[in-house]
């Protein structure tokens, strides 16, 4: 598009749920973008550009009704068909409710994929970004029991490529490196923990090496974050880190050790003006931490404490 500022479709998601309420507050942020947000003009006051769509049943606040389920869908749809015929840049979401969404009937499993069935992607990446951690998934939304049997080596081949190509030409990074889990505890002790580290994980990471892409592993959890620990000390420059399989208990206790003694950790609440900006059409959202004028935010100021085993070498242990 050609316009001073982007066009973003923000949808307003449950209105049963706090998702008119952050778009109320969103729109009170001073922006460099154009927000356009869908839904219910009644729940959205305050909110400049509204593209109304009519709730099913009057809402009450608090109580889910599977009445709403369509015109909670019926939001989505018109700001995929937005993006994709060029009226948005980019679109974010309001938080869903997807229990009730299959209550009333309607199978769905969450925003990826069905942006992906709208966008007819043949392959779907789901990338978290915050607090200078881009964190890429391997699976999207599944019973862990299921996780083991959809992780193949082709899918994880296709995952390491998209994410590649997107970090190079969406967040302009030059050589992104990847750190790749390992599915298993300790990566499967050679085997004897399960096999899938060795059998699927490590030759994807092999073929996507071979095809130019800096990736490593599959590295287990506590070796993976103490050796970005050790790189970002090396380093302040953020680097790329993605992590495939459970990540989300690997990103909270890299966040529990960035904090300063006796004061909490706000890498979650960074970036909560820059979110809406660098948003790609699929919905992903982008948190550019060197662009955040937010102090806490700046890589530099994340102070780590010492080790143990690193004070002991400074004072000749």
């Amino acid at each position: 598009m050609t316009k001073d500022k982007p066009v973003i479709a923000l949808t307003s998601g449950e209105p049963a749920g706090i998702g008119p309420e952050l778009c109320v507050r969103l729109c009170a942020e001073r922006l460099d973008a154009r927000i356009v947000v869908i839904g219910e003009r009644e729940l959205l006051r305050g909110c400049p550009l509204v593209e109304h769509v009519a709730l099913h049943r009057a809402r009450v606040p608090g109580k889910l009704d599977p009445a709403n389920s369509r015109y909670v869908l019926a939001v989505l749809e018109r700001a995929v068909r937005g993006c994709l015929e060029g009226e948005f840049d980019a679109m974010v979401t309001a938080p869903v409710h997807k229990g009730v969404i299959n209550d009333a009937g309607i199978a769905f499993t969450g925003h990826t994929e069905y942006l992906a069935e709208c966008a007819k992607a043949a392959h779907v990446v789901m990338m978290l970004v915050g607090g200078g951690l881009r964190v890429a998934l391997a699976t999207t939304h599944l019973p862990l029991s299921q996780v083991p049997g959809a992780i193949t080596t082709q899918n994880l081949l296709r995952t390491l490529q998209v994410l590649d190509a997107d970090l190079r030409r969406r967040f302009r990074i030059a050589r992104p490196r990847i750190l790749v889990a390992g599915l298993n505890p300790h990566s499967g002790e050679s085997g004897h923990l399960g096999g899938e580290d060795i059998e699927v994980i490590a030759p994807a990471i092999a073929a996507a090496a071979a095809a130019g892409i800096a990736a490593r592993g599959p590295i287990p959890a506590d070796t993976q974050i103490r050796e970005l620990r050790t790189r970002r000390e090396r380093d302040p420059r953020p680097a790329v880190r993605a992590y495939f399989g459970r990540p989300r208990h690997r990103a909270r206790a890299r966040r529990n050790r960035q904090g300063r003694p006796g004061q909490p950790d706000r890498s979650d609440q960074a970036c909560d003006r820059a979110r809406i900006g660098r948003v790609s059409a699929s919905a992903s959202i982008s948190c550019m931490t060197r662009e955040c004028s937010r102090a806490w935010c700046k890589p530099s100021i994340h102070r780590k404490p010492t080790s143990w085993s690193r004070s002991a070498r400074e004072r000749g242990r």
